[in-house]
């Protein structure tokens, strides 16, 4: 009897210890599958959305301002993965692109072709203006001239009128919305700047219209990067509220907050 108990007893033991080896290869062949399943997640983060931008110079791009600055807006961007703009009114957005755009800064250059994106309420690198922590928040006027303009409805603001006919009368108003952007993102200074122009009197209005307003509204930024470093920042509208911003939002609580903070203590400008 006493050899058959110490026998079951080994047996016993023999199960347990197999028990035990048993677990153990699930819990390893468990943690090799979290791990494949989180380096899939990481490598599905890391693919970047992307967007494809495009310029017409007969049609909306880059003309000259009556204050002899050119290299600006209209942007056309054609397609952009990851995310979806609120359409643009009527007549704003030319054919075969999602949207038009115009630049923050004018030490930064942008060329037609494919881009990386991120959205944030500041220009990154702060272009001639300067940067704090290597952002420069936008200012709420220049995202109320942005959001009038893709709305349709720039329209005898400040006694001119934004000509959203596609030719050469609109790369003319693009070149005098280029500059009142640049103008309030303190890329050109009061000198530089013609005071009887379009630009001039688009920068006043805006900033006698938002007052003492911190709000951007539904205007952010997309930085543009690609394999030759950071280009362009360029403004973008998105619909608010939106799921998609939520990322946004958790990705900065300090940004979501930089958002209602006053971005440039402008003044209307002398």
């Amino acid at each position: 009897m006493a050899a058959r108990r110490m026998f079951e007893r080994e047996i016993g033991n023999g199960l347990r210890a197999g028990d035990r080896n048993a677990r153990r290869r699930r819990v390893k062949a468990l943690a090799g599958v979290s791990a494949f399943v989180v380096a899939l997640a990481a490598a599905q983060a890391a693919q970047a959305d992307t967007l494809v931008v495009a310029r017409d110079y007969n049609n909306y791009s880059m003309g000259t301002s009556s204050s002899g600055h050119t290299g600006g807006g209209e942007w056309g961007i054609v397609s952009i993965n990851g995310f979806t703009p609120p359409s643009a009114a009527s007549g704003v957005t030319y054919s075969g692109n999602t949207f038009q755009t115009f630049c923050l800064e004018r030490n930064e250059t942008l060329s037609p072709g494919t881009y990386t994106w991120t959205m944030s309420d500041s220009a990154h690198n702060g272009g001639v203006g300067g940067a704090t922590n290597n952002a420069d928040p936008i200012c709420a006027a220049t995202a109320y001239l942005y959001g009038l303009f893709y709305s349709g409805q720039l329209t005898n603001f400040g006694g001119y009128s934004y000509n959203y006919t596609f030719g050469s009368n609109r790369t003319a108003s693009a070149g005098e919305l280029q500059d009142a952007i640049w103008l309030l993102e303190d890329e050109l200074t009061s000198t530089q700047i013609n005071h009887s122009t379009a630009g001039w009197a688009w920068a006043q209005a805006a900033i006698s219209a938002v007052g003492s307003s911190t709000s951007i509204g539904n205007v952010r930024v997309l930085t543009l990067t690609d394999s030759n470093g950071n280009h362009q920042d360029v403004l973008v509208m998105v619909p608010l509220p939106s799921a998609a911003l939520l990322g946004f939002g958790l990705m900065s609580a300090v940004g979501a907050v930089g958002i209602l903070r006053r971005r440039k203590n402008h003044s209307v400008l002398a």
